[in-house]
């Protein structure tokens, strides 16, 4: 059996943060993949997916990897989820980790590239930031 979902043609970046302007409707097309591969994902209404591009993930998926992305709120992300998120525009998959002692959220590349840096946000300061939502799979072509 196929499912369809939402894939959005902009690259999600895996590097520096990456400006993009609002993703419009125009940028979201359809696919289907067989349920086998998104196994407990299948079929799920709230799954996006889009390409990486970078290597500041590269310990987890590889430059062109296609990521599924659940939409989801912050109160049900965990130190270590790796997400999709946007703060002015910018947008990036890094791992997340909240310091409530310190009140900021930091952005965390897992990569073997050491050129990559933490992204920190104060609470303050997230007026901007946005929470797309969790990678929750993952498939890279060899």
């Amino acid at each position: 059996k196929l499912s369809e979902y939402d894939y959005i043609q902009t690259s999600i970046s895996a590097g520096t943060p990456l400006n993009i302007e609002g993703i419009t409707k125009d940028e979201i097309e359809k696919i289907q993949l067989p349920d086998f591969i998104m196994g407990k994902w299948a079929g799920n209404k709230d799954i996006f997916l889009m390409r990486v591009n970078g290597e500041s993930m590269n310990n987890v998926f590889s430059h062109g990897s296609l990521i599924a992305v659940k939409k989801t709120n912050l109160s049900n992300l965990h130190d270590g989820d790796i997400v999709v998120y946007s703060d002015n525009e910018e947008y990036a998959v890094k791992r997340i980790y909240i310091d409530r002692e310190n009140k900021r959220f930091i952005f965390k590349p897992d990569s073997s590239d050491k050129r990559f840096f933490d992204k920190v946000i104060n609470f303050d300061k997230a007026e901007n930031l946005k929470i797309h939502g969790k990678v929750v799979l993952y498939i890279v072509e060899l």
